[in-house]
């Protein structure tokens, strides 16, 4: 009796966190919803609308890991169950009586059929008692497998939002946004696309040459899929924007070996893309006389008019597979070559 007491307590406990869980997905909104059930980002907010976004949906993925570390409610026993269970026991037993008595005690020699009849009938009637004497069960049982049938719900949507709120959303986009905010203005406005959705590739299939291809290489698709881009005006008047991008390379390579067979194979590269660019004003800024020196990896382009200074940064990175996590620190060290190259103009 104890351990049913328990077991009632734990399931009630289980239910009223879901159901906390359940209202705090709900006040997420239908924007909020429909971000993490994208797995994407997308839209113009104010900076800090979109930083409540992002800690609301982390919030709730912290929050959650309870409810998703159970892997599964424990379902309980219906009413339809039980009464199912009423029948097949009151038939088992009533045939392994009547198979004694036939052949034991006093012989029918029936036909087959009426014994079933018999049995059948027996046994339905024997459900129905039993039915009327368990009613408060029944119903108990009733209403417990309809809780748990609404609650089970919304533990897989819970489960389901939890799961998609991947950790590159605390990685990478959180601390990225939270640098772009020490930046802007209290309302400035940002435009954000961020996508981290299990993407295939014929989707994000692009027409390119290849221009180191050799004689072996047959075909090369190209894929270019959009992570990461944002854009907005700084404090300090210079314009941003910047951008990580996933690159795919598929080459299909053919070769004969000495002996005259044919091999087919391909061959996959992935590359990591980042790029910044930066207009400032000229009516705040110069560039500055001698340029850095350059980097490795990093090109640098400057483009300059009576208006602005505009820098564009980018850096290439090969990854070993397409779910390499983008780095919020290259975009940020990025920013800082750029900075690098002008002076503001009081500094002349």
């Amino acid at each position: 009796m104890s351990s049913n007491n328990n077991t009632n307590v734990a399931e009630a406990e289980t239910y009223d966190f879901i159901g906390e869980m359940s209202n705090q997905y709900a006040d997420l909104g239908e924007d909020t919803q429909g971000f993490i059930k994208a797995q994407k980002l997308s839209g113009e907010k104010p900076v800090n609308e979109w930083f409540g976004i992002l800690q609301n949906m982390l919030t709730f993925k912290y929050q959650a890991r309870t409810v998703s570390s159970k892997n599964k409610l424990k379902k309980p026993q219906s009413s339809k169950e039980l009464i199912r269970s009423f029948f097949y026991v009151s038939a088992v037993q009533i045939a392994i009586a009547w198979a004694i008595v036939e052949h034991l005690i006093y012989p029918l020699s029936w036909e087959l059929w009426l014994y079933g009849l018999i049995v059948i009938g027996l046994s339905l009637l024997i459900t129905v008692i039993r039915k009327v004497v368990s009613k408060a069960k029944i119903t108990r049982l009733r209403d417990g497998f309809a809780k748990y049938e609404l609650y089970n719900k919304e533990f897989n949507t819970i489960r389901s939002a939890e799961g998609r709120i991947l950790p590159i959303y605390n990685n990478f986009l959180h601390p990225m946004l939270a640098f772009i905010k020490e930046e802007m203005p209290p309302n400035g406005m940002l435009d954000l696309y961020f996508d981290v959705g299990h993407w295939k590739l014929p989707f994000y299939k692009v027409k390119d040459k290849d221009p180191l291809a050799n004689r072996h290489v047959t075909h090369t698709d190209f894929y270019i899929m959009k992570v990461f881009e944002a854009q907005s005006q700084l404090a300090n008047g210079t314009l941003l924007k910047l951008s990580v991008k996933k690159m795919v390379r598929v080459r299909n390579i053919t070769k004969r070996n000495p002996r005259g067979k044919i091999k087919h194979k391909s061959k996959t590269r992935y590359k990591l893309v980042y790029e910044v660019r930066l207009g400032f004003p000229a009516t705040a800024f110069q560039l500055q006389a001698k340029p850095p020196m350059p980097i490795k990896d990093v090109k640098t382009k400057v483009a300059s008019n009576d208006k602005r200074h505009t820098i564009k940064v980018q850096r290439v990175i090969t990854a070993l597979n397409m779910d390499k996590p983008s780095q919020h620190k290259v975009l940020i060290n990025l920013m800082a070559m750029a900075y690098q190259m002008v002076q503001p103009t009081a500094a002349k």
